[in-house]
């Protein structure tokens, strides 16, 4: 069971996930087109590294599931979606736990290769499903998909975890 604390990580993650998705919603769904750049995503990398784990996780499965939901998308894209993200935040940490062991900073490699990572898992799981539900060309949509969640999570997700990591709020990555 979680902590008090790391529940309320948690819902923190996940109503920023929901409100950035909000805020930005043109931009945050695939829908019958192929340009969907959901900067929510950033959090996928940037969660793990200032909450941990087990929030980041829950937080932004928790927040994909309310922010499909309410868009209306499909069954599966609610779940899909949601369990994308708890495996991308889960790579996340791990890559940037495993890079960040002995360094003083994390900086901008570990921070691109953990967001590479979690876009890559992002892109074949929503893409394995979104290609059917909308009839759309195989090649163009992994591609596609594939450039949006680089630019959102390793592009929008590193820069963010930079400047933080320069204001020493990456707390989660140095605690044991």
């Amino acid at each position: 069971m979680m902590k008090p604390k790391s529940m309320a990580s948690s819902a923190v993650v996940a109503a920023l996930y929901f409100v950035l998705s909000l805020v930005l919603g043109p931009l945050s769904n695939i829908g019958p087109s192929l340009v969907s750049i959901r900067v929510s995503d950033a959090l996928l990398l940037v969660a793990p590294a200032t909450v941990g784990l087990a929030p980041a996780v829950v937080g932004t499965a928790v927040g994909c599931l309310i922010w499909n939901a309410y868009s209306g998308l499909p069954a599966v894209d609610i779940v899909g979606g949601s369990l994308a993200n708890a495996l991308a935040s889960a790579a996340a940490y791990i890559v940037l736990k495993s890079m960040a062991r002995g360094r003083r900073r994390i900086g901008w490699a570990p921070s691109l290769a953990a967001g590479a990572a979690s876009a890559s898992i992002v892109t074949v799981i929503v893409g394995s499903y979104v290609i059917y539900l909308y009839s759309l060309p195989y090649a163009l949509t992994y591609a596609s998909l594939l450039a949006s969640e680089l630019v959102s999570i390793a592009a929008v997700g590193s820069a963010v975890l930079v400047f933080l990591e320069k204001r020493g709020m990456l707390l989660a990555l140095t605690s044991p």
